[in-house]
């Protein structure tokens, strides 16, 4: 189990806490090339014109083959080997422990407790308690902002871990492909954490 951050919109916040999402999904990145006539592959395995499929690990043995029923099925089921035998990974595994990043802006600092404010509508303050070093990060934040008029909200990307509200647990990773787009996601279910 690891703890690692993720980022979701203002709104998909507002419907984790109101219990309407559970689910997330972030795009698989898998850059096939064309070897052939319809032959295809990437760095953990091929794909050939006749729908066989084979994977490999990152030295270029072992894996899996099998045949689809067409070039997409195979690429997809190769793509589900690959995750299964740990050749290709998701960014977040089941148990790992997710730090939600959002917009936010730090209103007060005060003896080890944080005033916070998050752009997700219809928020309100949020107080947190720190130790000496999240005060310390706190407090240069603030002084930043300070020395050059900053008013509003800090971008999600450059949240600090001790200002994360919302804590989830992924509680299962599967691997689907959009009909609409083509490519291919890793699908995160996940339950509040913490």
């Amino acid at each position: 189990m690891k703890e690692k951050p993720i980022i979701f919109t203002g709104e998909s916040i507002k419907a984790i806490f109101d219990g309407r999402k559970t689910m997330t999904r972030r795009i698989c990145k898998v850059d096939w090339k064309e070897t052939g006539f319809h032959s295809y592959e990437t760095k953990f395995a091929s794909v050939y014109n006749n729908c066989i499929w084979h994977t490999w690990d990152k030295d270029g043995v072992g894996g899996e083959n099998s045949i689809g029923s067409s070039i997409e099925e195979a690429k997809h089921e190769a793509i589900k080997s690959a995750i299964k035998q740990g050749f290709l990974k998701s960014p977040y595994q089941v148990g790992d422990k997710l730090w939600v990043r959002e917009s936010y802006h730090l209103h007060s600092v005060d003896d080890g407790c944080c005033s916070v404010i998050y752009a997700t509508p219809n928020d309100k303050h949020h107080y947190i308690d720190l130790n000496e070093q999240e005060e310390k990060d706190a407090l240069r934040i603030m002084s930043a902002d300070n020395s050059r008029l900053f008013v509003g909200y800090h971008p999600s990307i450059h949240m600090p871990k001790w200002a994360t509200r919302l804590w989830l647990e992924v509680t299962k990773v599967r691997v689907e492909r959009d009909e609409t787009d083509g490519k291919w996601y890793f699908v995160y279910d996940f339950k509040r954490a913490k």
